[in-house]
């Protein structure tokens, strides 16, 4: 099993090879117009990415979106009335 990085920008980790995973985790509110940009430029542009979206109550419909789109390479957390 590779070993798995979280990538903060501003970091470069020693020893991260093209076979090991990274972990994007971040935040949302109420962003569901921001999402399609960010999953093209993470997990449609590199299998070696997986999005982590960590969900604080949005009202929106992001949730819905990001459960729709059924995609191996995207988590979802939902923590409710937090941001």
């Amino acid at each position: 099993m590779n070993k798995v990085y979280v990538v903060m920008k501003g970091y470069d980790y020693e020893g991260y090879t093209d076979n090991d995973m990274i972990s994007i985790v971040t935040g949302t509110l109420n962003r569901l117009g921001m999402l399609p940009n960010l999953i093209s430029n993470t997990v449609l542009s590199d299998d070696r990415l997986e999005l982590v979206l960590v969900d604080g109550g949005s009202s929106d419909g992001t949730v819905d979106y990001i459960k729709q789109l059924n995609h191996p390479q995207i988590k979802l957390i939902e923590v409710g009335g937090r941001s």
